[in-house]
């Protein structure tokens, strides 16, 4: 199946509102409206189609013979009309704007007006840490106060330590560009760990002296990849200790300390709870889980509609994530799904992303199981079964081991063989069928079926449990992903519930 090209995605990551405005925006020029009819056709598609589809449908249209160029006309004029739609939006977007301001005022040799633009800027990018701005709105300064030859002005302008500003201003830029830097190297060390276990690069950069103190990072977005670093660094580790808490917390209270830019830092906000979530859960302190939830999504809520992007949207799922693997690992299944029953209405499961709908869908089948609500538990992991993308690789393969103790559970015995194949082949596919996983397929595929005596059964189990216990070392996915195996191995050799030996194990660890 060919990938959807790029313009079929932009038109459906499109909000309804961006295509009302695009519509009015395409009305303002009076030219040839053909991608107009492209527009709407392709807005109704379920699936891209690389041209044939649209010559096609478009047949009789004189235009069809150059759809290339129509199409690159559509793509173009929706990024212009998002660009103006979204202009006020951003920090960065009123920058550029007030940029491109000054310059036409300059070019018209209007330079009252220019310095008035220049004060503005400068006020707007000190406030928000954007040093590039200053260095730029600054370039302009100096050329107008050059052409003018106010020597008093340009005396003035040095005396204020104007260059030592610059040197300062592109010391705050190298500081970002250092912590970027580790940033990338870390994203390549923390790729090879996961493939091979080798943890020197990774223990090298969590070492470096830039991560010793937040005080190291010179402006905001330099902290943000201190704090960013530092949990991935850990989490990689397995270091998600309480001082990893303390610090993601730390970070949590400095971006609620500047109201007033809260807003305006919102996906920085929800992406920084979600790993302080995560510590939460890594630590013995989660009682306080369900207060940031509700404080996260509170703050979503109240966030203006333009705002929630598709980017926004996948961040606040990811906090909800969190705190839905948090609270099943806590054994309040209810809890996780009252939280996706809360937020529903927020963001109807239809417009997740890919990797959003498969976390949701795990989440919700693991904790319907925990309930014995296994047709439900199904339900939701068939969403992910059925997923045609190459997305979360590690989720579609746990969902492949997880359909086999739901079946199980469901007493699928007719259909519980194509399952075992199923999953197998989806596993040897993508090179994720080690030992471990091919012994617990046999198990469901041959064994316990086939041995409909009690006592039989429980040997069978008894031999699985110590079978898999050798061969975890040779597993290739995240077969347990929360999944407790071995508890629910004991549930059924001692004929209980799952959920109480859980219970009972948790009491024993705490």
């Amino acid at each position: 199946m060919k990938k959807p090209d790029d313009l079929f995605l932009l038109i459906h990551s499109m909000t309804g509102p961006e295509k009302r405005y695009f519509k009015l925006f395409s009305a303002l020029y009076d030219r040839d409206k053909n991608y107009l009819k492209l527009f709407d056709h392709i807005a109704k598609q379920k699936g891209g189609d690389g041209g044939k589809e649209l010559a096609n449908k478009f047949k009789k249209e004189k235009w069809v013979k150059s759809l290339s160029n129509t199409k690159y006309e559509l793509y173009n004029a929706i990024l212009n009309s998002l660009e103006v739609y979204h202009k006020r939006d951003t920090v960065d977007s009123m920058l550029a704007s007030y940029m491109n301001q000054l310059n036409l005022l300059h070019d018209k040799r209007l330079f009252r007006a220019a310095k008035k633009l220049i004060d503005k800027i400068e006020k707007l990018a000190l406030k928000h840490e954007k040093h590039h701005y200053l260095l730029m709105v600054n370039s302009v300064r100096v050329i107008i106060m050059t052409k003018l030859m106010n020597v008093k002005e340009i005396a003035r302008y040095i005396d204020n330590g104007a260059y030592e500003k610059e040197q300062y201003y592109l010391k705050c830029l190298e500081n970002n560009s250092d912590f970027l830097n580790i940033n990338l190297k870390l994203s390549k060390a923390s790729e090879l760990f996961v493939r091979t276990n080798e943890a020197k690069e990774l223990q090298e950069l969590s070492s470096s002296e830039l991560l010793k103190s937040p005080d190291r990072a010179l402006t905001f977005y330099a902290r943000r990849n201190y704090y960013y670093i530092n949990y991935l660094c850990r989490s990689r580790l397995g270091k998600l200790d309480e001082t990893a808490y303390l610090q993601q917390k730390e970070w949590i209270d400095y971006l609620e300390s500047e109201k007033d830019m809260l807003v305006s830092r919102a996906g920085i906000y929800l992406s920084g709870i979600i790993r302080f979530i995560a510590t939460i859960n890594s630590t013995k302190l989660k009682t306080g889980l369900e207060p940031i939830f509700i404080k996260a999504k509170s703050f979503y809520h109240n966030l203006p509609v333009k705002m929630k992007t598709d980017d926004l949207k996948s961040t606040f799922m990811g906090v909800t994530g969190n705190y839905m693997e948090g609270q099943i690992a806590l054994l309040k299944p209810h809890k996780a799904i009252e939280a996706w029953e809360s937020i529903r209405h927020l963001i109807p499961y239809e417009s997740l992303g890919g990797e959003s709908k498969m976390v949701t869908s795990a989440n919700l089948a693991y904790a319907h199981f925990l309930m014995e609500e296994y047709r439900t538990a199904n339900k939701y992991l068939n969403n992910i079964l059925n997923y045609t993308e190459d997305a979360r690789p590690d989720i579609q393969a746990y969902a492949r081991i997880f359909t086999l103790f739901i079946n199980y559970e469901m007493g699928n015995s007719d259909s519980i063989i194509s399952i075992c194949l199923s999953s197998k082949n989806y596993l040897l596919k993508y090179k994720l069928l080690g030992k471990y996983e091919s012994r617990l397929i046999r198990f469901f595929q041959k064994d316990i079926f086939g041995a409909p005596e009690n006592s039989k059964q429980s040997i069978l189990f008894e031999q699985l449990k110590v079978d898999l216990a050798k061969l975890m070392s040779d597993s290739k996915t995240p077969a347990a992903r929360g999944f407790d195996i071995v508890s629910w191995l004991d549930s059924k050799v001692e004929k209980r519930l799952f959920m109480e030996i859980l219970k009972e194990k948790s009491t024993v660890v705490n």
